[in-house]
């Protein structure tokens, strides 16, 4: 009987130890908000394709630079989200935002009828009136002479749009060359006529590479508002409300026409009367 009263009394001196033991991983497992805090950090995926002058590109330490790069940046300081940017070909973006390995796109991103199809789409942060890059020496005196010349545009972009309004607006057939990604140089070399760029990014280029190898050729009438597409879901409406929330504390403080001065001396953030 002492035996059994013994063996009893031990075996509940084991469990009670048990107990003591996970009592100290416990402070530390207690520190399951510690797990659980890490849970709440929260992240926002940013892609773009680090070739885009003014807006997204690699400075000399390989490092991410640009407008849409700074506005995330803050937009992630506003909100407590930590942004990761993730760079890759441009006409990979769209694809990844649709199976939901990107959170949204900020590569100087004009909102069109048939994006808007796809994407809920932020308040615009910018706008660009778009233009064609040419060869410094390229000469028109006319628009309708731009007819039957080459421009390089990219896949999954609002360039070749742009191209068939041009072509419709003068009663003109522009040769589209595809890319994928901006390959300004070959209009340098002459391998192609023109390029479609933004007016600021054109700019950009041209203080980059020089006057005397670029210039903007042609203006259009097009005036793209620029803003954020996100998926057509419940995470994707609560991301693009709270990055609308951002964008309005940002253009109401002056932090966008800080932000787009610092990159292109002028502002940027308020549409053209």
């Amino acid at each position: 009987m002492k035996k059994r009263l013994l063996a009893a009394v031990m075996v509940a001196v084991t469990l009670l130890s048990g107990c003591g033991g996970g009592g100290n991983p416990s402070s530390s497992s207690s520190e399951t908000p510690s797990s659980s805090s890490q849970e709440e950090v929260k992240v926002i995926r940013v892609g773009m394709d680090g070739e885009t002058p003014g807006f997204s590109s690699l400075d000399e330490n390989g490092e991410m630079v640009g407008l849409d790069v700074d506005i995330w940046k803050e937009i992630g300081k506003r909100t407590g989200y930590e942004i990761q940017f993730e760079r890759m070909e441009f006409s990979s973006l769209f694809s990844l935002l649709d199976d939901g390995r990107l959170d949204t796109v900020a590569n100087e991103i004009s909102v069109t009828e048939e994006r808007q199809k796809s994407y809920n789409f932020s308040d615009p942060a910018y706008f660009d009136r778009i233009t064609f890059l040419s060869r410094a020496d390229t000469e028109i005196s006319d628009p309708k002479d731009l007819d039957g010349m080459s421009i390089g545009v990219e896949p999954a972009s609002s360039d070749v749009e742009i191209v068939d309004a041009v072509d419709a607006s003068l009663g003109i057939t522009l040769n589209r060359v595809y890319y994928d990604g901006f390959s300004i140089q070959d209009v340098v070399l002459g391998r192609i006529d023109m390029w479609i760029k933004g007016e600021t990014g054109a700019l950009q280029v041209i203080e980059e590479m020089g006057s005397d190898k670029l210039k903007i050729l042609y203006k259009t009438d097009v005036v793209f508002d620029c803003a954020y597409p996100f998926a057509k879901t419940e995470k994707g409406q609560e991301l693009m409300e709270l990055t609308n929330k951002a964008l309005s504390e940002m253009r109401e403080d002056g932090t966008l026409k800080a932000l787009s001065e610092k990159h292109f001396g002028i502002d940027i953030t308020t549409k053209e009367a």
